[in-house]
């Protein structure tokens, strides 16, 4: 690591405690205000630091948009919610595979936080395009990989189950083996009939 990206990495890590401690002790609160204005404050600086050369600063933002959902997520509004994951997603074709592995989990964190407030109709186009980008992912030849989005995406299929089931059909036929995608079909088609009953 050369003197420049140390220099930048202490003070990223630096910065990124500090915002932590801002979020645990906001956290706090009752108000849902004062988290909105955390995530308000963080969010760009955390989705532009995806984009940086340096695959460490793309990993540290990773992992940092993983705290903030795991600590904020869901109670983040969905508009809020739905600036972040587009960025995301580009990281799974990530040089790096722990970068890869890491947005990943953040995508599971992503969709864990879509609560009452996230109408999975109205934003069914932002549903439509992760499962597209995801089922992509599903047939990577990595097993590793394979398994981390299968479950993501079975934590999709809580959220518009016809939806993911649709996406999976259309692609099953085109993956290197139908085992993912029918374990997604016969997740989905548990979850709706949960959610009928």
């Amino acid at each position: 690591m050369g003197q420049r990206e140390l220099q930048f990495y202490n003070i990223y890590l630096m910065q990124f405690c500090r915002e932590k401690c801002a979020v645990s002790q906001l956290i706090s609160y009752p108000f849902c205000h004062g988290l909105l204005v955390v995530e308000e404050r963080l969010s760009p600086q955390v989705l532009s630091a995806l984009e940086e050369d340096s695959q460490l600063s793309r990993l540290l933002a990773c992992r940092s948009l993983s705290t903030l959902l795991k600590l904020i997520g869901p109670g983040l509004h969905p508009d809020a919610l739905n600036n972040i994951y587009p960025e995301v997603l580009k990281r799974l074709d990530d040089s790096s595979e722990e970068v890869r592995g890491v947005a990943l989990r953040a995508l599971g964190l992503w969709l864990a936080s879509l609560g009452k407030d996230y109408n999975s109709q109205l934003y069914s186009q932002h549903l439509e395009v992760l499962f597209q980008q995801l089922l992509l992912h599903l047939d990577d030849p990595d097993s590793r990989v394979q398994d981390t989005v299968l479950e993501v995406l079975k934590t999709g299929s809580g959220i518009h189950p016809a939806l993911l089931k649709q996406e999976v059909e259309a692609v099953r036929d085109k993956q290197r083996t139908p085992v993912y995608c029918d374990q997604l079909l016969h997740d989905t088609m548990i979850r709706a009939s949960r959610d009928t009953t």
